[in-house]
């Protein structure tokens, strides 16, 4: 018979050796039926082998616009974590800073689980998404023309990362014209502020504002 103190001492050296044994079954297992969360019941405990599901949701972001929140909400209905990445392109000239528009990015997705705001430089995003574990790439297509440039975009990421998928979504129509740059040609001309506050989000909005709409 063993006493509590005995019991406990040999359950802590039993547990990592079984724990580690179920994970290798329920692995087999994961991969064989391509199910993505297995929850395997080991002396009333539940172990749980999950993939994460992770996009990259990238773009300039300058500044956010409510089709950006838009394309951020059904990305986390999608997955089950979303990196919304700010990629800077040297040849393009901004109006807010990388800073700047990580705090803008923030303030407008307050209170969302699952979310990341981060930036990247220099780097293709294909490799961006590989470097933070991703497996898909969020893109939205308002246009023809996006399509054609996204359609392209997708074939040489898949050249490159053939095992990373690109997800498009298409906006409803109320914003499926609304860009930054649609915002910053908006952005000025007297009585600007009526007309923009519809299309971004209140803290965007803001800071357009306290530059008196100058960009």
């Amino acid at each position: 018979m063993l006493y509590p103190t005995e019991l406990r001492a040999r359950c802590a050296e039993l547990i990592p050796s079984l724990l580690a044994e179920v994970k290798n079954h329920v692995a087999d297992f994961r991969d064989l039926f391509q199910v993505t969360e297995i929850a395997v019941p080991v002396g009333g405990i539940l172990l749980y082998e999950y993939d994460m599901r992770t996009a990259v949701y990238a773009g300039s972001f300058d500044p956010p616009t409510n089709g950006h929140l838009w394309m951020i909400e059904r990305g986390l209905e999608l997955f089950d974590r979303l990196i919304v990445a700010i990629g800077s392109n040297p040849s393009k000239n901004y109006s807010f800073t990388v800073d700047e528009r990580l705090e803008l990015l923030r303030a407008s997705t307050m209170g969302r689980d699952r979310l990341v705001i981060a930036h990247f430089d220099n780097r293709y995003l294909v490799d961006y998404a590989k470097k933070m574990d991703a497996k898909y790439i969020l893109r939205g297509i308002r246009s023809p023309n996006d399509y054609e440039y996204e359609r392209v975009m997708r074939h040489i990421n898949a050249d490159m990362a053939p095992e990373i998928a690109t997800v498009f979504l298409m906006p409803p129509r109320d914003i499926a014209e609304l860009s930054s740059n649609m915002i910053k040609g908006l952005t000025g001309p007297t009585g600007w502020e009526d007309t923009v506050r519809r299309y971004v989000p209140a803290p965007v909005f803001k800071a357009l504002a306290a530059r008196g709409g100058s960009l």
